[in-house]
């Protein structure tokens, strides 16, 4: 399954913004065995993956919900905002507790598979 819309495409088109400057994120849904099978393939020279194809990689509907919720779209937005070098200015900026974060971020890094 594929889902071609940004987070700010989904939050721009319920604002009735318009899309001029948008990009889209391409994500695949799909199994470990086939996310496995398409990187080892690439790895192998077997298979160049075209402009068109998904980046980001999730196992299931539910992890990308999970990993992509509001709340840590925000605290994604405020790291690429704010540059934070420390747990602890991230922490004071996100109001969230630093003994959290480092669960948080790597909970997200290991879910998401890029290509």
């Amino acid at each position: 399954m594929l889902l071609a819309d940004s987070w700010s495409e989904v939050e721009n088109r319920a604002e009735g913004k318009g899309f001029d400057s948008m990009k889209t994120l391409r994500i695949c849904i799909a199994g470990y065995g086939q996310m496995k099978t398409r990187t080892m393939a690439i790895t192998r020279g077997e298979h160049e993956s075209a402009q068109d194809e998904p980046k980001v990689w999730f196992t299931s509907v539910e992890i990308f919900s999970k990993v992509l919720s509001s709340r840590n779209r925000d605290l994604l937005a405020l790291i690429d905002r704010k540059k934070s070098t420390s747990l602890t200015e991230l922490a004071e900026l996100s109001g969230r507790e630093k003994s959290k974060l480092p669960r948080t971020l790597i909970t997200m890094s290991r879910q998401i598979s890029l290509n």
